[in-house]
């Protein structure tokens, strides 16, 4: 089957995965363009293209983006796909953590018919009720006793059946979970959602399920994107390790974060980190290591999802007690609202003797 991925961030590259194992062809796109995601084509054999190219890829196309974003999708990217190709959306509505305000979700509507609406097509909602590291590793035989579950809303028979076909393919047991008109029930708070249940407890939470959002996953009257500007995401981040709020700071990262200090390998700080549990490590070893005497922001550039940062600091070593300064220039590159890479340019040589 071919099957048009748009969107890789960690359902996107995760299921660009999934696919590839069992045989599929997947043609894969994001925001940033097709030579952005040459790492993820080289590992899996899938296909980096443009949007307008996965949406016309074959039989699937997946739609894995922010809300906020999907407004903002070529208004021609399914001009001329046929009638017949399934799209799946696998979308959450995170008002307050990242989408702002969308009020026809707010007054009731189900997150996926917004979706449609915005997109012109029939939709199925499917993939949105687990996390991308489960939708990876937890995938098991037909058959086999606690095999998680996943449930499928849409109104289109021949679609929902295709999809769960792809579902049952990559190790989960489907379930239909009716129209889209009752896809509420798979929604961010339900019964249903972020458990890994086997198929007979999704049919007990999907029946369990209460059509109301919960206070905290609705919008305030200031709710709004957090990708509006990703230098703004950036700032947040400076702010929460400044402070030394460290859950706040991680919270701002992708899984899948690479961290990346150049420098000598005396200096602690310095190396690669891979994932946010060693950039936990590395933030919490950070006040260990150094007192920050000043921190100061000169210039900052931001092309799409790239930002790059100027500046200077001056820290305290506490190891030897001596105090460095440098100039510096940070460059961020963000995915889906959250940083996914880090990587420091400053006076390594500096530092390098400060820790002697």
């Amino acid at each position: 089957m071919k099957i048009g991925i748009i969107g890789a961030g960690q359902i996107g590259g995760t299921l660009t995965r999934r696919f590839r194992a069992v045989g599929h062809e997947v043609f894969v796109a994001n925001s940033r363009g097709p030579e952005t995601l040459a790492q993820l084509a080289t590992e899996t054999g899938a296909h980096a293209v443009t949007s307008h190219e996965a949406a016309r890829a074959g039989d699937v196309v997946v739609v894995t983006i922010p809300e906020i974003n999907v407004p903002n999708l070529p208004r021609d990217l399914f001009a001329g796909v046929r009638d017949e190709v399934v799209i799946v959306d696998t979308g959450n509505y995170y008002p307050r953590q990242r989408d702002g305000r969308i009020d026809e979700i707010e007054s009731g509507m189900p997150e996926s018919r917004w979706v449609e609406l915005q997109l012109g097509r029939p939709i199925v909602k499917a993939f949105n009720n687990i996390a991308a590291q489960h939708l990876l590793n937890l995938g098991k035989r037909k058959g086999t006793p606690g095999r998680v579950a996943l449930p499928v809303a849409g109104d289109r028979a021949k679609d929902k059946k295709l999809v769960m076909q792809l579902i049952d393919e990559i190790g989960f047991d489907p379930v239909d979970a009716g129209a889209l008109s009752e896809s509420w029930r798979l929604q961010p708070a339900t019964p249903v959602h972020a458990t890994d249940l086997d198929a007979e407890g999704v049919r007990r939470a999907l029946a369990e399920a209460k059509n109301e959002r919960k206070p905290e996953w609705r919008a305030t009257q200031n709710s709004t994107s957090t990708l509006v500007s990703p230098t703004q995401i950036v700032q947040e981040y400076f702010k929460a390790f400044q402070s030394g709020d460290v859950e706040k700071a991680l919270g701002m990262l992708t899984d899948d974060v690479v961290w990346h200090v150049q420098g000598a390998p005396n200096v602690p700080t310095v190396g690669v980190r891979h994932g946010k549990e060693e950039v936990r490590k590395w933030i919490v070893n950070f006040p260990l290591n150094f007192k920050q005497l000043n921190f100061e922001v000169g210039r900052t550039f931001e092309s799409g999802n790239e930002i790059i940062i100027t500046g200077r600091f001056r820290l305290l070593v506490l190891p030897t007690r001596r105090e460095v300064g440098s100039e510096l220039a940070i460059h961020f590159i963000l995915r889906d609202g959250k940083i996914a890479s880090y990587k420091i340019l400053e006076d390594s040589y500096a530092l390098h003797l400060a820790f002697r």
